[in-house]
């Protein structure tokens, strides 16, 4: 299992470094848009799925990766 996050605003990114959060699971779990942390992490976590298409690709209108 992996945990991966997008469109966190300063105030909560603030709150993540003082409990130390972010170097538990990674700053490069932590993306901009959702668009891009879709896109970001699609391929990997999709390598041994038989959907052709992912749910979460389709509710977003993204292009798989």
């Amino acid at each position: 299992m992996d945990i991966s996050m997008s469109g966190v605003n300063e105030a909560v990114m603030k709150v993540l470094r003082r409990t130390h959060f972010p170097e538990k699971f990674g700053e490069d779990h932590i993306f901009p848009t959702m668009e891009k942390a879709i896109q970001t992490i699609y391929e990997p976590t999709h390598t041994r799925e038989g959907e052709k298409i992912c749910p979460l690709i389709v509710a977003c209108r993204l292009d798989a990766a």
